[in-house]
């Protein structure tokens, strides 16, 4: 644990914690870890280690700020647990969740959920977080990508980078207001669906997807819950064989099509798939 405090209003930023070469970690790591204050600009490095836990780059237990925070999984590291930039771990409520960042680098192997940025209290948000992920690693025990997720606000902006194959799902942003702006770039085949935005209600809308190589499961630039929201302005590259549906944008709510002004783009061999767009 780079820092911590027990204060319910201190904040813990600028951590630093390093796990070097040949290092084992059976327990939760955190960068800073506040009870219920802001925990921004801590960072968590695993360098060529064993981790049997998860790991946060900052966690606030109360409904404040996580921001900013970075974890970088780098080496012959190997982590089996969940990876998050910045949130609350288990039932805590962390506020706002923007530009955090996770990168796995390397030949580095996760088993468990990677997130950039998670926001759980009533209204706040995930915006602005990034993760980037090697072609070289290996995530085939990955069982889900989500760049930011808000369980009461938006998740927006938010922007994943694969350079290689993945097993799991990919989402872009997931919020319950809204989720627009989110960007997906695959370099590799996926086996799960990839979904640009996907809200509970609100726009999810201009999200932008692009995918080479083989995709197993649905391909969705804007998905929404509410049977009177938005998915327009989605954009979709596929550049491979696709086994499932590609929707420029998508009603979960009355499985339909819905929306404007989405495009989507194709190439390769897609003898396959089943193109809705509107």
């Amino acid at each position: 644990m780079g820092g911590r405090v027990y204060d319910d209003n201190g904040s813990v930023n600028d951590n630093n914690v390093t796990i070097k070469y040949g290092t084992t970690v059976t327990s939760l790591i955190y960068g800073g870890y506040a009870t219920g204050g802001e925990a921004s600009k801590n960072t968590v490095i695993a360098d060529s280690a064993v981790v049997n836990s998860s790991i946060l780059g900052g966690h606030s237990g109360g409904a404040a700020k996580v921001n900013e925070n970075t974890v970088i999984i780098r080496g012959d590291s190997k982590v089996e647990g969940n990876i998050t930039g910045g949130g609350g771990h288990a039932g805590s409520f962390s506020k706002e969740a923007h530009n955090n960042k996770v990168s796995i680098e390397d030949n580095a192997t996760i088993i468990g959920v990677i997130k950039g940025g998670e926001s759980k209290a009533d209204g706040y948000t995930a915006n602005g977080n990034q993760i980037n992920i090697g072609k070289d690693a290996n995530i085939s025990q990955v069982s889900e990508i989500i760049g930011g997720t808000s369980t009461q606000g938006t998740a927006n902006k938010n922007n994943i980078i694969i350079g290689g194959s993945v097993t799991g799902n990919v989402t872009g942003g997931q919020g319950k207001i809204g989720s627009a702006h989110n960007t997906i770039s695959v370099v590799g085949d996926v086996k799960g669906d990839v979904i640009g935005g996907k809200t509970d209600s609100g726009l999810a809308s201009n999200n932008i997807i692009s995918v080479t190589g083989v995709t197993k499961g649905d391909i969705i630039g804007g998905q929404t819950l509410d049977p009177n929201g938005q998915t327009s302005g989605n954009q979709i590259t596929a550049n491979g064989n696709v086994d499932g549906n590609i929707y420029g944008g998508y009603n979960q709510a009355t499985q339909k099509v819905q929306g404007s002004n989405n495009t989507i783009t194709l190439s390769g061999n897609l003898t396959k798939v089943m193109v809705i767009s509107k």
